[in-house]
């Protein structure tokens, strides 16, 4: 797999759209400041999330960019962390690496009002992974988010 990794213009390209994405409220409620968080890395930013409920259940997932050098404690320590202490019988994590994409541009309309992953088509076209939490308590995705902020905003 081609790997393109964060550097210094994806690092301030990427949060710049999640501050506009802030500011235009496309956010799920309750995640805004995780995601803030995240961002005090200077290895990893959130590129796309989700907080809500999903046929019935609760459903939470983040995608974020990283560099290099976070790559090796992200995938052996940090995912490991996730997929064990957030899997049961009644939820389950799953994480996984995503290549980098070229979507197909969408027009900016008033109900998108240009959020730069429907606008640009580069904007998948980074290294990801993806935390992903099905099934579960209210408070059970709370914990999550809170968990995977702080450990990813934590990172060395």
């Amino acid at each position: 797999m081609n790997k393109i990794y964060l550097d210094e213009n994806l690092k301030n390209y990427y949060t710049n759209c999640l501050l506009e994405e802030i500011k235009l409220e496309n956010i799920d409620k309750g995640i805004e400041d995780y995601l803030l968080l995240i961002c005090k890395n200077n290895s990893i930013r959130p590129i796309f999330s989700k907080k809500g409920i999903d046929f019935g259940k609760h459903y939470s997932y983040l995608k974020i960019s990283y560099s290099k050098h976070s790559e090796d404690t992200i995938l052996k320590k940090v995912i490991p962390y996730f997929e064990t202490e957030y899997s049961d019988n009644r939820y389950k994590c799953v994480c996984c690496e995503i290549k980098p994409y070229i979507q197909t541009k969408r027009k900016v309309t008033i109900e998108n009002e240009g959020s730069k992953w429907l606008v640009d088509s580069n904007y998948f076209n980074i290294s990801q992974i993806r935390f992903e939490l099905k099934g579960g308590s209210e408070d059970l995705h709370e914990k999550f988010w809170s968990e995977l902020s702080l450990q990813l905003s934590e990172l060395d």
